[in-house]
């Protein structure tokens, strides 16, 4: 029986060294805490700086993209109004269009007229445009210079 005590004792004493040890302190416990805490806000600070910097790339794309179209776009403004001064249109200070309404080119002039209207109209689109309505501005400036519509974005 002491024999049995003695091993009892021994276990009961090993165990409350051991229940002893697995327990952390307050203080350790305050630190893991901290640590934990410091880096979930590392974690989100870095997602956050890479959600931005996609967000730039995407931004700095859309506006390369516009310029390139904006080029684009005066180009062929500028072909319709040499097109137009070889048809002898003449344009006053307020933008109105004077032609011989009754000569042979009247028909070209007036098509060379409304296709210039709407090249304008692309150019203040293009201008007032956002990224959010970028993709419905391009399929419309496509349309307008021909051009078939892109697949995907950007």
């Amino acid at each position: 029986m002491k024999t049995t005590n003695i091993v009892l004792a021994l276990a009961l004493g090993l165990s409350t060294i051991g229940t002893a040890a697995c327990r952390k302190s307050p203080e350790t416990e305050r630190k893991e805490a901290e640590r934990a805490a410091q880096n979930a806000d590392e974690k989100t600070r870095e997602a956050r700086g890479e959600a931005l910097d996609e967000r730039n790339e995407y931004l700095a794309a859309v506006r390369r993209e516009q310029i390139d179209y904006r080029s684009r776009l005066h180009e062929v403004l500028d072909d319709l109004d040499r097109d137009l001064a070889n048809l002898k249109v003449e344009f006053d200070r307020e933008g109105i269009a004077h032609y011989d309404e009754r000569g042979k080119d009247a028909a070209k002039a007036k098509d060379l007229l409304n296709r210039r209207a709407v090249i304008r109209a692309d150019i203040d689109a293009l201008e007032t445009s956002t990224e959010k309505d970028w993709d419905m501005v391009r399929a419309r400036i496509d349309e307008h210079l021909g051009d078939r519509p892109r697949r995907g974005r950007i």
